[in-house]
């Protein structure tokens, strides 16, 4: 948690994602083929937008890192290391 402080905010909305879908199989009025057809959606796109998040953040990581000014004093840094 420490590299990475909004690991926490990630992990709160996992936590209602997995919350809500115990909650759809709560309700016994429902029958059972709706709730798993919701269930089935909300995974699907919880994956899909997953992805989606990641991949924009590695593109955005990457480019802040190549085109950064600073990224050039790091690998100085790190090859004077070695």
């Amino acid at each position: 948690m420490r590299r990475r402080p909004g690991a926490l905010y990630i992990l709160a909305l996992g936590i209602i994602g997995q919350t809500s879908l115990v909650d759809t199989f709560a309700h016994l009025h429902t029958p059972f083929h709706i709730s798993l057809i919701r269930a089935t959606y909300g995974v699907i796109f919880g994956a899909i937008f997953s992805l989606l998040y990641l991949g924009t953040w590695n593109v955005l990581e990457y480019l802040w890192n190549r085109l950064s000014p600073s990224s050039e004093r790091k690998v100085s840094s790190k090859e004077a290391m070695q």
